[in-house]
């Protein structure tokens, strides 16, 4: 994946489509998705290089906009999702929308 962030939500709604997921849902996921690219693209975060303290720069950013603990978890659901599609396509190698105890 380029540096720019340039992923297709049209590939992101076919894979969701493939999984069976509601029309709501896939509508949430892509507009989340949307929201969050467009935040890598404005700080210049590659998202194949996006580290967990980068997320919660966005999870500051969502807070800044007085979006709500609720929503705030449904848009990194979609962070999350984006970052295991991005696993299995092999354009990364890590979900940074996981956190792992060690």
């Amino acid at each position: 994946m380029s540096g720019n962030n340039k992923l297709p939500i049209a590939e992101i709604e076919k894979h969701l489509l493939q999984n069976c997921y509601s029309p709501k849902t896939i509508s949430h996921y892509k507009a989340h998705t949307a929201t969050f690219l467009a935040w890598a693209e404005q700080t210049a975060i590659e998202i194949t290089k996006c580290s967990y303290n980068d997320l919660l720069g966005y999870v500051r950013h969502l807070q800044k906009k007085n979006i709500s603990i609720n929503n705030q978890n449904k848009h990194l659901r979609s962070v999350r999702y984006l970052y295991n599609y991005l696993i299995q396509k092999k354009k990364t190698n890590y979900n940074s929308a996981i956190v792992t105890g060690k």
